[in-house]
C-alpha cells in the first residue's frame, strides 16, 4: 500500500485525540484566567500543541482520503456539491484556523482581554472540530444519524 493511502487511511484513528485535546483545552484555559495563577500553563500549551499538530495530520489524512475516495477532484479542496462532506471539511478547516489563533494566543501570554480572547477562540474550536466529528460520524453511521443534512 503506497505512503498516502495509508495516511489517507489513517483518518478516523488521527481526528481523535486532537478533538479531545481542543475539547479539553478551554477547561484549564478557563481555570488560569479566573484563577490568575500560572499552574495551568503547562497543561494548556501541551492541550494546545496536541490539538494544532494533531489536528495538521487530520486535516491532510481526510483531504488525502476524500480524493483518493474520488469524492474531492485532485485539483480541489472541497467536493463539488453541498451536503455532508463538504460541511465536515468546512468546519474542520475552520477549527483548525481557530486552533492556530488560539495557540498564538497561549504562545504570547497576554493577560486580561486578550486571555478572555483566548478562551473564546478555544472555546470555538471546540465547537466547530465537535460538529465536524458529529457530521464525520453522520457520513460513517448514517442509519443512526440526527445530523439533518442530506449526504
Amino acid at each position: 500500500m503506497p505512503l498516502l493511502e495509508w495516511l489517507a487511511r489513517q483518518h478516523p484513528a488521527l481526528v481523535h485525540f486532537p478533538i479531545a485535546a481542543c475539547v479539553l483545552l478551554p477547561l484549564p484555559l478557563g481555570l488560569r484566567l479566573w484563577q490568575g495563577e500560572a499552574g495551568w500553563d503547562r497543561t494548556i500549551r501541551y492541550l494546545a500543541w496536541v490539538g494544532v499538530l494533531g489536528g495538521a495530520a487530520a486535516q491532510v489524512s481526510g483531504l488525502l482520503f476524500a480524493r483518493s475516495g474520488g469524492l474531492i477532484p485532485l485539483q480541489g479542496w472541497l467536493p463539488a456539491r453541498p451536503g455532508l462532506l463538504r460541511t465536515h471539511q468546512v468546519l474542520g478547516m475552520a477549527g483548525f484556523a481557530l486552533g492556530l489563533l488560539t495557540l498564538v494566543g497561549i504562545l504570547k501570554g497576554t493577560t486580561g482581554k486578550a486571555r478572555a480572547l483566548t478562551l473564546a477562540s478555544a472555546l470555538l474550536w471546540a465547537v466547530a472540530w465537535g460538529w465536524a466529528g458529529h457530521l464525520g460520524g453522520a457520513m460513517v453511521f448514517p442509519e443512526t444519524s440526527d445530523a439533518g443534512l442530506e449526504p
